[in-house]
Parts: structure tokens; C-alpha cells; sequence
């Protein structure tokens, strides 16, 4: 999704991000942002689903990744890292039209015949730095949310999973 920016940081096999191309890469980001293409509800929903369905298609690979860096089994991977993702995105998905509507809140006298109510819009562009125990699962259930919530996210994989970093960044 074009919201989710990686920047790689990983071993000789896949090289760092160069410290000249994060500056224009959070740029090109921002300038994203501003167009308040995240803000709608449809945006929101419709990159909740696109990353529920990068980790139920990838699953093999991310296990596979998993298994490179980590030695993590299998059946560990896919409960612990895809289908989490899975059932996270699931939960944003039903739950984000009612979170988007703030409650209502008391009226001053002085500006009634008004209505008062608390809107939550997003911050803009955020850092997502993922540690390595567990790249997939922090990197999505971590960012499912803050892109849910209309944010742009650059995202800083660690150097200790460069197979997961070599993931992430072709899944974005």
C-alpha cells in the first residue's frame, strides 16, 4: 500500500537504506498525507483488507523468513505471526466505523443550539521501528492500527531479521 514506506536496514544481502533517502522518502510520504486521501473511512477499510491479505497470501513466506532469521517452527509462525495479523486486521476492520465517530459531549450554554462531539483525526506520518522477536507480528499489529487510523507510516525494520526486513519491504 502506498501509505506503508520501508526503510531497510539489514545485512551485506540486503542493503541499508541509504541516510540520504530518508529524508525525501519521509517527504514523499508527508506529501501523501496531505493530499487527506487517509482520512476517509473507504481508505482506511480498504488498506486494513489489503494488509489482512498480504499475510493470509504471503503466510508461507513469512513463515519461510521467519524460519531464515529466528529458527522460528512453523506452526509457531503462523499462529503467532500471521494469524495474529489476521485477526487483528479483522477486529480494526468491524470496529473503526464506530471509533470514528467520537462520542458526544455536553454543550456549552453559551454555543447551543449547537452540538458538541469529539472527532479523532490522525497525527500524519509515523515512525514504526520493528524489533526483531517478532517482525511480522509487531510490524502489522502495530501498523494496522496506526494506518486504520488514517496515518502514513514509515516503517524501520530491524537489522537482526534481514530476511523479514527483504519481506516486508516487497509486501510494501
Amino acid at each position: 500500500p502506498r501509505h506503508l514506506m520501508s526503510m531497510s536496514t539489514s545485512s551485506s544481502d540486503y542493503p541499508c537504506t541509504p541516510l540520504s533517502s530518508i529524508g525525501p522518502l519521509i517527504s514523499s510520504v508527508s506529501r501523501y498525507y496531505d493530499t487527506g486521501s487517509t482520512r476517509s473511512l473507504e481508505w482506511r477499510l480498504s488498506h486494513l483488507r489489503i494488509l489482512s491479505k498480504l499475510a493470509s497470501e504471503n503466510s508461507k513466506d513469512i513463515c519461510e523468513a521467519l524460519w531464515k532469521d529466528l529458527k522460528k517452527p512453523f506452526v509457531e509462525a503462523s499462529l503467532y505471526e500471521v494469524e495474529c495479523v489476521i485477526n487483528e486486521c479483522s477486529k480494526m476492520i468491524s470496529e473503526l466505523p464506530s471509533l470514528l465517530n467520537g462520542p458526544p459531549v455536553a454543550t456549552p450554554l453559551s454555543l447551543l443550539p449547537a452540538h458538541s462531539y469529539i472527532k479523532y483525526d490522525p497525527y500524519g506520518v509515523v515512525l514504526l521501528v520493528v524489533p526483531f522477536n517478532s517482525p511480522f507480528q509487531l510490524l502489522f499489529n502495530v501498523g494496522s492500527p496506526i494506518g486504520g487510523s488514517g496515518n502514513c507510516v514509515v516503517i524501520k525494520t530491524s537489522e537482526w531479521t534481514p530476511h523479514c526486513a527483504h519481506l516486508s519491504r516487497a509486501l510494501m
